[in-house]
């Protein structure tokens, strides 16, 4: 069966599909069918073709559009039968039926086939199932894909009678197949910009499974390819998804588009699938710097230098394939505008204590999760640092970086000595990450900022600052040189030292923090 993108169409996979077809048991666990006694074969001829007449009519922002399905010859139907066993065990079986004299563009065919032990009789039930050639709901996101490897049908027949020949018929005058998975359209645009996001990589989650259906390695032929009059291919990205359960809560589907090494989410709840549907779905999504890697950005063109890396860590520029360092020094060629991501390898690496992402001819600003370091999988969601000293020393001397205002240090649980000398000597930087950590450990913060002269801006959301030298001379020099105000934010409560460098410097304005 095939499907074309001027007649958008959808595919499924029969909801009895998702169980397993195994064998006999009075339990719910039902094992694969034993060897019957009878040596009867029986022959079944059926003819097929699409509730509705194959052809469904969605209407989305007054516009319509035609889902076709389409038989094929050398297509194969599956067909499930069940039956008790001499024990009174409840089995099940299946056989294959082929499809032939496809006719009626193909809207109808025949399908037939043979099956071997066990007895047929009027009433049985027998489920037809057009299986997919492939099961990982994926791929590169185009339509061909899905209508290649994903077309998933199906329907129920009722035996009617079996002939003297051991011919079955069925009570239908023909099998009416319907897709039972939806197809979803989804046009992404950035929330802010208006503009077309076309990323590298595309999840979905769909809460109604748990699953999440990953596209990875898209690319502007990608986007060509799903070009269809009035869009011109942009964004435009196709994806299989199992329909809504007709008793379960209404679900959400979460997407997360990364394009160049960003992330662009969009959560849409209240989403209800129904089988064999065709969905356009337009995403305003909204960059989302907790699943954005650890990130360098040029500004302009040069080298990006790294020195005394852990074993494993990696990078990828503007979202493409990871590279492994594997030299003591790592030098990265880029031009102004270029991305480099930076990753540990997987949760192996815990300490960075010595590596510094600080040489380079290259202006560049950082944002992004530094959690991407320690936890390559998981960083979105963690929020605690295991080991001590893990980002010391990281940006120290990079007299290249000029704001950090987008780099994220989610850790809330913090470390001994964790962020130590960070930023120290950073001459040019002009704004710092925000700190949440409410609770501070020793010396976490300690030179953490020192000698960054252009420094103007620091929020600092600590209450807890009795930790031993956790901000021992954290802004010494911070600012001196900066033209603008100098802000520090700060909750209320926080009673900071007065001693120079280790509290809020002189000269700086100090603001009381207001939750969002």
């Amino acid at each position: 069966m095939k499907k074309y993108i001027n007649c958008i169409c959808t595919l499924a996979a029969l909801l009895i599909a998702s169980a397993t077809f195994v064998a006999c048991s009075s339990s719910d666990d039902i094992p694969s069918a034993p060897e019957q006694p009878t040596t009867k074969t029986y022959t079944l001829t059926i003819q097929a073709g699409w509730a509705e007449d194959g052809t469904r009519t969605i209407a989305f922002n007054d516009e319509c559009t035609q889902i076709n399905t389409f038989w094929t010859e050398g297509d194969v139907v599956k067909a499930y039968y069940y039956f008790e066993d001499d024990e009174g065990n409840f089995c099940y079986g299946s056989f294959d039926l082929a499809v032939t004299d496809v006719s009626d563009y193909g809207q109808s065919c025949t399908l037939t086939g043979k099956v071997e032990g066990v007895d047929f009789k009027p009433e049985d039930e027998l489920y037809l199932v057009l299986e997919p050639k492939n099961d990982t709901y994926g791929g590169d996101g185009t339509f061909a894909y899905i209508s290649e490897n994903q077309d998933e049908a199906g329907c129920t027949v009722t035996v009617k009678a079996v002939g003297a020949d051991n011919s079955i018929t069925i009570e239908e005058d023909y099998a009416k197949f319907t897709p039972t998975y939806c197809v979803a359209r989804f046009h992404l645009f950035d929330k802010s910009t208006g503009e077309p996001i076309k990323p590298q990589t595309f999840r979905i989650n769909y809460s109604t499974t748990s699953t999440t259906y990953n596209f990875e390695g898209l690319t502007n032929e990608t986007y060509a390819a799903n070009a269809y009059e009035g869009d011109n291919g942009d964004a435009v990205l196709y994806a299989a998804l199992p329909p809504t359960a007709k008793n379960s809560q209404t679900p959400s589907i979460s997407l997360t588009a990364i394009m160049d090494g960003d992330a662009y989410t969009c959560t849409k709840p209240n989403v209800r699938l129904w089988d064999g549907r065709f969905y356009d779905i337009a995403a305003k999504m909204t960059y989302d710097p907790t699943v954005t890697p650890l990130t360098m950005q040029a500004t302009t063109t040069g080298t990006i230098v790294v020195n005394n890396q852990p074993s494993g860590m990696q990078y990828s520029v503007n979202g493409g394939m990871k590279t492994t360092m594997s030299a003591a020094t790592t030098t990265i060629n880029v031009n102004a505008g270029d991305k480099v991501q930076f990753y540990g390898n997987g949760t192996q690496i815990t300490c960075y204590n010595g590596t510094k992402i600080a040489g380079g001819t290259a202006e560049v600003k950082v944002y992004g999760n530094i959690m991407s370091l320690v936890d390559e999988m998981g960083f979105a969601w963690n929020k605690m640092l295991e080991y001590e000293h893990a980002f010391e020393c990281l940006f120290q001397l990079n007299t290249n970086l000029t704001d950090a205002s987008g780099l994220l240090l989610p850790a809330t649980t913090l470390t001994n000595s964790c962020y130590k000398t960070m930023f120290y000597g950073c001459e040019n930087l002009t704004a710092a990450p925000v700190l949440p950590a409410e609770t501070l450990a020793q010396a976490c913060y300690a030179e953490m900022f020192q000698n960054c002269y252009k420094l103007n801006s620091v929020t600092c959301l600590a209450t807890n600052i009795s930790a031993t030298d956790c901000t021992s001379s954290w802004l010494e020099n911070a600012g001196r040189d900066a033209m603008e105000t100098k802000t520090f934010t700060t909750p209320s409560t926080t009673v900071w030292p007065i001693k120079s460098g280790s509290g809020i410097p002189e000269g700086w304005t100090r603001v009381d923090y207001v939750a969002p």
